[in-house]
Parts: structure tokens; sequence; C-alpha cells
């Protein structure tokens, strides 16, 4: 193997700088690489009311959709949060015992294909507090017991970067 067909760099830095009068409390550059379809399991005392949940990540250029779920220990789903593309709309829903509820789909699609995004769920006792890129999107009122959401689940047309839960 010739090692001619390769670039080499002494140094290669990514700077930024931050000036004036500003309090940071976060700085997210780049992250871990999540394969979609994502699965995990929320550890400790799971995502229970007083928890928050940041998701960053991209929407597929070519993508139609994709969604996030929060599980309970059952398999219900207490929330399922589904960007649609295609419809305009982002649609907020549950799995009860294997029915879906009825949708929720007030408010804009505030989300762009091939642009990154961070999404803030918050748990409150009565509802997940839903924030787009620091702004609030909507409330979405809890239809079940929010203490034992212990799973995550993500598909569809996205690419995730970040996930924290504290």
């Amino acid at each position: 193997m010739s090692i001619e067909k390769f670039n080499f760099f002494k140094a290669r830095s990514l700077t930024f700088s931050i000036d004036g009068d500003i309090l940071v409390t976060h700085i997210h550059w780049g992250g871990k690489y999540y394969p979609v379809p994502y699965e995990s399991g929320i550890v400790g005392e799971g995502f229970a009311p007083g928890k928050t949940m940041l998701i960053f990540g991209t929407p597929e250029k070519k993508g139609k959709r994709f969604h996030i779920n929060l599980l309970r220990k059952n398999g219900d789903i207490a929330l399922h949060f589904n960007p649609r593309f295609d419809e305009k709309a982002i649609v907020r829903n549950s799995l009860i015992a294997n029915e879906w509820g009825n949708e929720e789909r007030e408010g804009k699609l505030p989300l762009e294909k091939g642009i990154g995004f961070d999404l803030k769920i918050v748990n409150e006792e009565y509802a997940f507090q839903i924030f787009l890129n620091e702004e609030r999107f909507c409330s979405y009122a809890h239809r079940m017991e929010p203490h034992d959401l212990l799973g995550l689940q993500i598909g569809g047309d996205v690419e995730i970067t970040g996930i924290q839960i504290f």
C-alpha cells in the first residue's frame, strides 16, 4: 500500500470564542452518534417527574418523518412524539394496552430537514412540557402514570447526536 494517496495534517483545531456579558450554561459540541432505530433503557429511577430529557438531532434531508417514544415498563408508550414532514405536523399520542389514543396535532412544524434541532422534554407531575430549539412548543397531559417511564425509542428519518437526562 502506498501512502502517497493519503493526506497528512500536523494539526487540526476547531476554535470558537464567546465574548460579552453572557452566562454559558451548556455547550454541545458534536457528540456520540446514536444509530437509528435506537432503543435504550433509562437507568436509575427512569424518566420520573422532575426529570428533563434533551435530544439533539438532525432530520434527514429527504426524510418524511421520525418518532421519539417514552416507554413504560409494560410496553405502553406514554409519549409518542412524531414530526411528519409529509403532513407538516408534529403528532403527539399515547399507546395504552395496544390502543392508540386521540392524536394531538396543534402547533406549527418548527423543524427543517437537514437542520439540527434540540428537543427538551420536561416530565412534570401532570404533563410533559415540550420545547424545540429553546422555544416552548406544547404541553402534553399525561394519559397514564408518569412515574415508571423506563425506556426510550427513536426511529425514522433522523440522525441523533446527543441524548441527556438530568
